[in-house]
């Protein structure tokens, strides 16, 4: 396949899985009125951190789509600076390793006329 090694997806993917975690506690102790919806969402991306590990694709283009959004999402003006900037470290580490891994993936082939 490549010789990228194999625990760069296994450290995306379960750096991605306690960066979910994280926020998970977080935001079940914040109290926000719409901390119960954002939580099901967050337990969303669980399956795409285990699926990556997998060499699942799909489980790869979602996590990097979360990744940014989770980056951007961080980076907007709010409340606990502290927190949104781990949050975007976080994000921004996990972004790197799931761009670093992309070698290890099977290469798309278009079928032959």
């Amino acid at each position: 396949m490549s010789e990228r090694p194999e625990w760069l997806l296994k450290a995306a993917g379960g750096l991605a899985a306690a960066e979910t975690l994280m926020l998970i506690v977080v935001l079940g102790f914040s109290g926000a009125p719409l901390a119960p919806y954002v939580i099901g969402a967050m337990l969303l991306k669980l399956p795409f951190c285990f699926f990556v590990t997998q060499r699942r694709p799909g489980a790869l283009m979602g996590l990097v789509v979360w990744e940014v959004a989770g980056l951007l999402a961080a980076l907007r003006p709010g409340p606990s600076i502290v927190l949104r900037l781990v949050e975007a470290g976080l994000a921004a580490v996990v972004f790197g390793l799931l761009l670093a891994s992309v070698p290890l993936f099977p290469s798309v082939r278009l079928p032959e006329k």
